[in-house]
């Protein structure tokens, strides 16, 4: 009967945002006195709600209308995160107050699905689901037989492309080392044992042929241009370039290529492939509601910008 009560209560509440605006989510007197009327019976998910909104998870939750639908997924589980290590909630509430939250705005989400973990196993993993590896969260970009290519969702480092100011490609690069060495080395046997080495081929900058030099066998690396189009989507800009510029693409793909740090600030990432000089390298812009996400073929200096690490891998099932 309790359960049929908070059921219905939660129903209603998501009726009532829906019909009557966004705007009940900027105001929190307003969004608490209605979470007070409408959970009376509930007083356990009435005082989450209530801390949630007072907190600013409302507000944050909001701004994830304009995200695609598996960016607003990832970001409400940092969310959920959030609250139950900043703020001590019980997880199985936390997860509750911002599944309401975010219904009741109308976003579908998956929060309720943990991610995989590598000690578990991967049986049902498949291309955009997202896994926990070496203290990571990672998300399947592709699957080839008993392995997958997984990318990491946040930036796990801020630094040059390379150590010095010179004519540089992947194979002679400071980043290459640090994967492949400094990261790598930091892993445990266990999941050192779960990485499988790959052939890298290092193409061409595809606008300006600046040489993408050796091709490489890594452990762990970056996508190249080519990599970041066909994954994150292809509006046909690679092949016919941009009408509005020479120098980046920018479609309706940007939203997918935007990633935060630990702090969730939007940065600037890196790609292996060479920019419009040896002395550049492609990379991903940060924030910024024109840039934001935009894929740079000019690229930025490999001993002048540091920008975000976010590394790549095959994973072994």
């Amino acid at each position: 009967m309790a359960e049929s009560s908070k059921k219905a209560s939660i129903e209603i509440f998501i009726g009532y945002v829906q019909s009557h605006g966004i705007s009940l989510f900027k105001n929190k007197r307003t969004l608490n006195n209605l979470i007070s009327d409408i959970f009376q019976k509930e007083e356990k998910l009435r005082n989450v709600l209530r801390i949630s909104v007072e907190i600013g998870t409302a507000s944050k939750v909001v701004d994830l209308l304009s995200l695609d639908e598996a960016r607003q997924d990832m970001e409400l589980k940092r969310i959920i995160h959030s609250l139950v290590e900043e703020y001590g909630m019980d997880k199985d509430r936390a997860t509750s107050a911002v599944h309401i939250l975010a219904s009741s705005l109308g976003l579908s989400s998956n929060i309720y699905n943990e991610p995989l973990s590598c000690e578990s196993g991967f049986k049902r993993i498949a291309p955009g689901e997202h896994l926990n590896f070496c203290g990571y969260n990672w998300q399947v970009l592709d699957i080839k037989d008993d392995t997958a290519l997984i990318i990491c969702n946040i930036i796990i480092e801020k630094m040059n492309y390379n150590n010095s100011m010179t004519e540089t490609t992947w194979v002679n690069s400071g980043l290459r080392t640090y994967l492949n060495a400094v990261f790598y080395e930091g892993l445990s046997s266990s999941e050192k044992g779960k990485i499988v080495e790959t052939k890298l081929i290092n193409t061409n900058n595809p606008w300006y042929d600046t040489p993408g030099g050796q091709n490489t066998l890594d452990k762990i690396f970056l996508l190249s241009i080519d990599e970041v189009i066909k994954y994150f989507g292809d509006s046909g800009q690679l092949a016919s370039k941009n009408p509005d510029s020479y120098d980046w693409i920018s479609d309706e793909y940007n939203t997918r290529r935007i990633v935060r740090n630990e702090d969730g600030k939007i940065m600037r990432w890196w790609l292996r492939s060479p920019g419009y000089k040896n002395y550049n390298a492609a990379c991903i812009f940060g924030g910024g509601k024109i840039m934001g996400g935009c894929l740079s073929m000019l690229g930025d200096p490999v001993n002048g910008a540091k920008n975000g690490v976010r590394p790549a891998l095959w994973l072994k099932f």
